[in-house]
This record gives structure tokens, C-alpha cells and sequence, in this order.
């Protein structure tokens, strides 16, 4: 599908949903009429063809006397026939299946005799009415035995397609429990025996899908029978038939119709089992022109486009069904990692362009889930560009659009978005002293939630032990933010590292990391006026007195500052003490 890119009046044009979605199911439906055209090309399929021409075509009474005795049916003979023209044999024991075969009789019988040409009864001479003696043919049926496949052993017969499918569907158990809740009558595994993987049972209005089969063979074998279901119950065809006088469907139309559905379904949701249903509707179709396809086409298409609204609009119930029972954090945590996931599997190489740190990535993405930021209107972009580009991923973008809704509407409602914005913020900060901050663990070290207590700490470390810078460090603990518990210089040199800290937008936007840096300048700027003040008071007492003043004893200018420095090295001494003596505590706890 072309994006139409022509912009008239300065207005981009932009397409419906519904036309949108039939443009896409016709592409499917398109896909899958080319397939099978080379597959009828194929020399597989003249191989199969001269296998199936020996079986019998029966009529509607008889296909539902079989579908009615044995529901998983597929192919069906007698015993004789599978031993002479399939070179297999009925297995020992299997129960047969009983239908009508056509057995009509000879009789003689005694009537009017009639001209030839008038068409008139022949008279005697005497007018009588003459008569003759016929042989007529009179219709009977009579009971037959007949075998499905599945109850033989022997000769394999030739495929057209594969077998089974194989592999994984992501998020399968949603997947199914959505196909469950988009069918009317129930829906279960049982140990089917002989070679059908599923059935609808008309009688008991319930579909039966083989256990133990692949994921995406059990999805396919699902959409077929609900396709059988939704089309084909007795209910449905009376309905048609009433409505639009038209002759019951063949067993082949039916089948066709059933695996086109089940394939464009599939297909929508980034399932192919092309190898599978190509070789299936080309084996129930009665020839290359394909006139059971063709004839069903706008069902068909009709048919899965409604399946799709009706399964896309489960999912997105379940998944508010699931969201609604985590808490938001659990639920952010759930769709970052799918959204993360779909970002790298969808474009790796971009991925890797934009994204240095992955791990780290998905925390800023599970935070902005948390707090409703405005980068998500970014992943919404994203996800709707995948969709508009009607690609392979385009399926699971629409699943991952609507999970992201739902997530916004549980969690991010006005009142919502602010209790979990600040329930994230609810970050905290403590600091460090260190005597090398280059290497923090390297000579003395010690922890403090008050950053008043770590200058008075600092003062301690002698400055030039280690040959080292002494300083403050701050530490923020968040888990939310991939920086939690992470090491960072708040004061080296007695210099605050401003530059430093605005390098990181986490700590130059962050109250906490602010607010230290403003109590740095004021506990700077009050020890700074501090020590000018010691220095006025000691240089206004070392002045020579006035001859008017009496002195009790006379001292030189350098005892006296000796006195003055031994009084304020006293009194910082006995303001450091208690700090000292809190962060030694803490160390040996």
C-alpha cells in the first residue's frame, strides 16, 4: 500500500481507519490468490491432483451424515477403495462411518404403450389402449461403510502444503484467550484422534482444537473453526439461503472460505502460515480458475476484517484487565520492556545510533511512563509512523498503541499523574567526605546526611597527607533514575564544581542537587565572613595600647598571636567534636 503523500491547500490528506484496514485485507486476500495461482503451476500439483480425483465428491446429505459421526473428517473412502487405490489400509478396529450410497433397481413393468412421434398411447383396432412390458430403473439407497484418512495406515499421500505449522506467537496466551472471548460458542483442546487439528461441532455448538500443536498452528487452527462457525453453522447458511435463495455451500466453498479468512486474520496479526494454507485452499479448490475463492471473496474479506476489530478490541481488554491489577509501577515496568523491545526489533541499527546505554534507556522510559512526561507523546508518533507504514510490524505497533492508551488511562489521570509524579520524585541525597577525591575508598572517608556536618568534617583531613584533593560529594539515591547510588564532587579545593554538575542534566535540573550547591555558597560565604572576623579581632588586640591604658603585664607582638590562635583553633576544635564523633559512630555501626 502506497502513503499518499500529496498535500493540497496545505493540508496533508489523511485516510480512514475503515478504508485503511479494507485496502489492507484486500492486499492479504490478494496475496493469497497469487500464491496459490504458483502453486497450481507447480509440478506438486499435478502430483496431488491425480491422487485426489480418485476420491469421491458427496453429496450434502452425506457430508453431514460424516461431519455428524466423525466432525474432524477430512478425507474419506471404502474399505476396499483405500486398499486398491491408495495402497493403505483401514486400521484394526476403527468404527466405520455409515452413509447413503445410490443403489437404484430394475423392474418390469406392464404400460401404455406410446407412438414414438405424437407421444400419444397406441390403439388397437377395436380402440383398446395397447400395452407393453418395460424394464424401469427404480431409485434406492442403501447403507455404505467408508473411512476417513485418519483411521488408515500405509502409503503417505502427496501435500500440497506443510503438514503443520511451526513456531512461537508473541504474547500467545492473550492472543487465544482474545480469540476465546471473540467466539459465541466455546472453545477447548482435546486429544483429537486421527489427523484433523480442529472441528466445529454443529450438534453441540463448540469447537475442538488438537492439543499439544505449535502456537501459531493452534491460532490458525482456532480462526479456521470460528471461520466455520461464524459462516457455516446450520443456523447461519438457513439464514442465507432464506435471505438470498441461493443453493447450500459445498464442502469446498465452505473450506475455502474457512482457511482464506483464517489466513488474512493471521497475516494482519504478523502470523504467516503461508506454507500451510496456500497448499490447503489450492487442494479444495476444483480447479486453476479458483471459482470457490473468487465467488467468496467479499465474504471473505468482509468476514476477516470483522475478526479483526472484534480480536484487536479483546486484546485491548485484556490488557487493561491486567493493567488494572498491577501497581503503576509494575505496569510501567511490563510496557517498557515490550516497547523497548519492539523499538530495537523493529529498527536495531537506529536503535544502536540513538541508544548508547540500553539498560539505562529502559529506566528513563519506565520513568516517563511513571510520570506521564511529555516524551511519550514521542512514542506515540513512533508507534503510529510503524502503522502508517503498513509493515510486517505494523500489527503489534497497533497492540502496543492501544496498551499504551490503556496504560494512560488507569494510571495518568490528571489527580493519578500527580500522586505518581511525586511518588518518582521521592528522591534522596546524602553526601561524603573523602581525603582523595579522586579516589574516594583511598584514605579517609566518611558519610553524613548533613552537609554543614561535612564541611566540619573536612576540616579534620590535613590537606596535603595524601597529596590529594580533599573535598564534598554528593550521592543520589532514586530508583528510578539510572544514576542512583552514583558518586559525584559537590566541593573540591574549597571550590564548588559548578561545571561539573551542569554537565549532567539529571543533577542540573534536580531540587536536590540545587539545593546543596545554594547551601555550598551559604555555608562558604558564613565560614568566609567567619574567618574575616577572626582576623579583625586578632589584628585590633595585636595594636600597641595607649600610653592612658594600664597594662598587668607586658607581651611581645608574637606571643600574643599565639595566645589569639590557640583560642580559635580551641574553639573550632570544640565545635568539630561532635561531628567527628557522630561520623566515627557511623562507621563502626
Amino acid at each position: 500500500m502506497e502513503n499518499n503523500n500529496n498535500v493540497e491547500n496545505n493540508e496533508t490528506k489523511v485516510m480512514d481507519p475503515a478504508e485503511i484496514q479494507k485496502n489492507k485485507v484486500k492486499e492479504i486476500t490478494d496475496k493469497l490468490e497469487t500464491g496459490i495461482k504458483e502453486l497450481f503451476d507447480s509440478e506438486k500439483y499435478v502430483t496431488w491432483l491425480n491422487t485426489m480425483s480418485k476420491f469421491h465428491e458427496y453429496s450434502l446429505n452425506n457430508t453431514i451424515l460424516i461431519a455428524m459421526q466423525r466432525p474432524d473428517a477430512t478425507m474419506v473412502a471404502g474399505y476396499t477403495q483405500w486398499q486398491k487405490d491408495f495402497e493403505r489400509n483401514v486400521n484394526k478396529g476403527e468404527k466405520a462411518i455409515r452413509i447413503l450410497a445410490w443403489n437404484p433397481y430394475k423392474e418390469k413393468v406392464e404400460r401404455d404403450k406410446l407412438d414414438p412421434e405424437t407421444h400419444e398411447p397406441v390403439r388397437d383396432e377395436n380402440g383398446n389402449t395397447v400395452k407393453e412390458v418395460t424394464e424401469v430403473q427404480r431409485p434406492s439407497y442403501k447403507v455404505v461403510n467408508v473411512f476417513d484418512v485418519s483411521q488408515t495406515d500405509g502409503k503417505e499421500l502427496p501435500r500440497l502444503g506443510v503438514s503443520e505449522l511451526e513456531g512461537s506467537v508473541k504474547n500467545f496466551d492473550i492472543f487465544f484467550e482474545a480469540l476465546k472471548r471473540t467466539c459465541p460458542v466455546p472453545m477447548a483442546f482435546e486429544d483429537i484422534q486421527g489427523s484433523a487439528k480442529g472441528y466445529f461441532h454443529q450438534k453441540d455448538q463448540r469447537i475442538a482444537i488438537q492439543s499439544g500443536m505449535s502456537e501459531i498452528q493452534t491460532i490458525k487452527t482456532a480462526i479456521h473453526e470460528m471461520v466455520h462457525q461464524k459462516l457455516h453453522s446450520v443456523e447461519q447458511e438457513a439464514g442465507q439461503k432464506a435471505k438470498y435463495e441461493e443453493k447450500a455451500q459445498t464442502r469446498s466453498e465452505k473450506e475455502v472460505e474457512a482457511e482464506s479468512v483464517a489466513y488474512t486474520v493471521c497475516q494482519h496479526f504478523g502470523i504467516d502460515t503461508s506454507d500451510y494454507s496456500f497448499g490447503y485452499v489450492a487442494g479444495w479448490s476444483a480447479g486453476k480458475e479458483m471459482a470457490e475463492l473468487k465467488a467468496s471473496l467479499l465474504t471473505i474479506r468482509r468476514a476477516a476484517a470483522s475478526m479483526i476489530d472484534d480480536i484487536e478490541g479483546h486484546i485491548k481488554e485484556i490488557d487493561l484487565e491486567r493493567i488494572e491489577s498491577m501497581t503503576s509501577e509494575e505496569a510501567a515496568e511490563r510496557l517498557a520492556v515490550k516497547l523497548d523491545n519492539f523499538a530495537y526489533d523493529t529498527d536495531p541499527y537506529s536503535y544502536n545510533d540513538a541508544i548508547d546505554d540500553r539498560e539505562q534507556a529502559l529506566e528513563g522510559l519506565k520513568h516517563d511512563l511513571i510520570t506521564g512526561d511529555k516524551s511519550l507523546e514521542g512514542v506515540e508518533d513512533f508507534l503510529k509512523g510503524v502503522i502508517e507504514a503498513d509493515c510486517l510490524e505494523s500489527p503489534e505497533a497497533g497492540v502496543l498503541l492501544g496498551e499504551l492508551a490503556a496504560f494512560k488511562e488507569r494510571y495518568l489521570e490528571p489527580e493519578k499523574a500527580v500522586e505518581a509524579s511525586q511518588e518518582a520524585t521521592k528522591a534522596t541525597i546524602t553526601f561524603y567526605v573523602a581525603e582523595c577525591m579522586e579516589f574516594p575508598s583511598y584514605g579517609e572517608y566518611h558519610e553524613t546526611d548533613n552537609l554543614k556536618d561535612a564541611f566540619e568534617i573536612l576540616d579534620t583531613i590535613p590537606p596535603q597527607r595524601l597529596n590529594a584533593v580533599t573535598g564534598i560529594g554528593f550521592v543520589i539515591h532514586d530508583e528510578n533514575s539510572a544514576i542512583d547510588n552514583g558518586q559525584y564532587p559537590l566541593v573540591q579545593g574549597g571550590q564548588i564544581q559548578y561545571e561539573a554538575i551542569n554537565m549532567v542534566d539529571y543533577y542540573k535540573e534536580s531540587p536536590l542537587v540545587q539545593g546543596a550547591v545554594s547551601e555550598c555558597e551559604a555555608i562558604l560565604k558564613e565560614r568566609e565572613a567567619t574567618m574575616d572576623s577572626v582576623k579583625d579581632v586578632a589584628a585590633a588586640k595585636s595594636e600597641k595600647p595607649s600610653k592612658d591604658e594600664q597594662r598587668p603585664t607586658k607581651k611581645s607582638i608574637l606571643a600574643d598571636l599565639k595566645e589569639k590562635k590557640a583560642i580559635v583553633e580551641a574553639t573550632k576544635a570544640a565545635a568539630v567534636a561532635p561531628a567527628v564523633a557522630k561520623a566515627k559512630e557511623a562507621q563502626i555501626c
